[in-house]
């Protein structure tokens, strides 16, 4: 494959030149870089609802705070050129087989994905206050020869755009941790090992130009799940492989054994759950130093009542999924039973587009991202029993 180092824009520092911090214009959600020191803790903060679903009104829908295609947070011509270029098929989307991340009291979200956009900007949504941090995009900026044709890509330092499935973790309040597929572009498909497809981004620290800084994991994990164990390390799987990692990357284990494309950390029974777009769902007991054993097979739902999208989380000593749909499930890991559920709490218009983004809070209460555009999100108290 031969490629050419032309760059068709200038440099990234001149493309967003003067726009450090990402001022966001009037009409946009402000920007906060620290979070207040009043803000609750989470039990405080949940204790404020009463069982229910509660609809989180004063945080921003996507509509609010997606980079729009002429947009006032970055003036310079050049840069507002690179976005139009690289807006794909409909612009960032939370459509895309996307993952999210939450962190009490930021949810994280990225848009993008498919041919939907050539930008990959991440949001850090707080909670409490509705405040909206953007990290700095990624425009599609250099000319490369694939076996495809031209495809434009980031600089080489940059986030490849594509599906992240559920690849992001907050590993800490301010530390993001994100994985990619292979960069799509309108119509093509671009894939190049040189490029790194894992990234730790810290929202506490800023880049030269402002931004959230990040840099690359020193490891390569095409997406699939990523979960935070409770001492602190990290497990991360696809349909083929999984690994474990310190909070700085570093790979302590790994083997040929996945889990599927999401999944979630089960605390009460100490287990590991993947989901596979295929119906299957699979468990990774954890001994006391939260060591994976051998992967088994929890279900085998030929049915295919989920997806890629499906999103996975404790129920009890159950498992709840969701889909979109005008059902939900519960899932026995113990016998592999599959109750279906009327689903009033969390529908929306895009059935399957959940994509891990409910989040259990505590024991009961989940966090609800909505893949439509137009809905905020959604707190849902519940008794699991």
């Amino acid at each position: 494959m031969q490629r050419t180092s032309r760059l068709i824009s200038p440099s990234r520092r001149t493309i967003i030149q003067g726009l450090s911090g990402l001022a966001i214009a009037a009409g946009f959600p402000r920007s906060s870089w620290s979070n207040a020191a009043s803000t609750p803790d989470l039990m405080t903060w949940l204790d404020g609802f009463k069982p229910g679903v509660h609809s989180l009104n004063h945080v921003p829908t996507f509509t609010r705070y997606r980079l729009q295609k002429i947009d006032p947070r970055f003036p310079d011509a050049t840069y507002a050129s690179a976005v139009k270029t690289a807006w794909g098929i409909m612009g960032p989307s939370l459509r895309a087989w996307i993952g999210g991340a939450f962190h009490f009291p930021f949810f994280y979200t990225c848009s993008g994905g498919h041919a939907d956009s050539g930008l990959d900007t991440i949001y850090r949504v707080d909670i409490i206050t509705g405040d909206v941090v953007v990290t700095r995009p990624s425009p599609l900026v250099r000319p490369v020869e694939t076996e495809k044709g031209i495809v434009n890509v980031p600089e080489r330092d940059d986030y490849l755009q594509g599906h992240t499935y559920a690849s992001m973790v907050a590993v800490e309040q301010d530390l993001l941790w994100i994985g990619h597929m292979p960069l799509y572009s309108p119509n093509l498909m671009y894939f190049d090992a040189a490029f790194p497809n894992s990234w730790i981004v810290n929202f506490g620290d800023r880049d030269k130009d402002g931004y959230p800084s990040r840099r690359p994991l020193p490891f390569r994990l095409t997406a699939g799940l990523y979960t935070k164990l409770p001492n602190d390390t990290v497990m991360a799987a696809n349909s083929r492989r999984t690994f474990i990692a310190d909070k700085s990357g570093r790979v302590i284990q790994s083997r040929e054994s996945g889990l599927g494309w999401n999944g979630c950390y089960h605390p009460t029974l100490n287990t590991v759950f993947g989901i596979e777009y295929a119906g299957e769902i699979r468990a990774v007991p954890l001994d006391q130093n939260y060591t994976p054993h051998s992967a088994r097979w929890v279900t085998r739902d030929v049915q295919k009542r989920w997806s890629y999208g499906s999103a996975i989380a404790p129920f009890g000593k159950k498992l709840v999924i969701f889909t979109g749909t005008d059902r939900y499930f519960i899932v026995d890991p113990g016998t592999g039973q599959v109750a279906e559920r009327p689903n009033t709490i969390l529908t929306e218009k895009y059935p399957n587009l959940a994509f891990n983004r409910l989040f259990m809070l505590r024991e009961g209460a989940y966090l609800y991202i909505p893949t439509d555009h137009d809905r905020h999100p959604v707190l849902w108290i519940t008794d699991v029993s």
